[in-house]
């Protein structure tokens, strides 16, 4: 019984376990998320989700944000990294959308090759604006090329977690 436990965590941390396409994130952006900054924290700001994804094929990828009621989308995707909370007017977009009324869905198409992105999602209005509509639940759907697998890449604090409790599962196994 024991050496079921490795498999089924191998299992679960295995990138295939999370491809999809398309792929569907539901999210909330909430206040307590972390904040992006304009200008190096000398101007606005908001809050922001942000979610690493990988995509195995070349071709062209849609993405989709579809807010809830009380929240004007906004979202960005650029490389694995390239994201800067603290002046996002420098970030090196691939593509950004957004400027659409409280609850109005907003979609754009890439080109992308093979790799790791970041998808950043927010509201375009700024927490200083005080509209409110910056908060807010949200489904983004990213699809792209037919048998293209687009996977969510976990936090790396994630999968030492998961790495460490597959080490502990080996000791234990040892001592026995």
């Amino acid at each position: 019984m024991h050496r079921i436990v490795p498999v089924i965590l191998v299992v679960a941390m295995s990138p295939l376990a999370l491809a999809d396409n398309p792929l569907v994130i539901s999210g909330e952006v909430s206040d307590t998320d972390s904040i992006s900054y304009f200008l190096d924290g000398a101007g606005n700001s908001f809050y922001y989700d942000l979610v690493r994804i990988n995509i195995d094929t070349e071709g062209t990828y849609n993405f989709e944000m579809d807010p809830g009621q009380s929240l004007s989308p906004w979202f960005g995707v650029t490389a694995d990294g390239d994201f800067d909370t603290n002046n996002y007017d420098d970030t090196p977009f691939y593509i950004q959308e957004g400027d659409a009324p409280t609850g109005v869905p907003v979609s754009r198409s890439v080109d992308l090759l093979a790799g790791v992105y970041e998808v950043s999602m927010g509201s375009w209005w700024y927490i200083e604006q005080g509209t409110g509509q910056n908060l807010g639940e949200y489904t983004m759907t990213i699809s792209g090329p037919d048998g293209a697998q687009i996977t969510v890449v976990p936090a790396p604090a994630a999968g030492l977690a998961l790495l460490g409790g597959l080490l502990g599962c080996q000791r234990r196994t040892r001592r026995a």
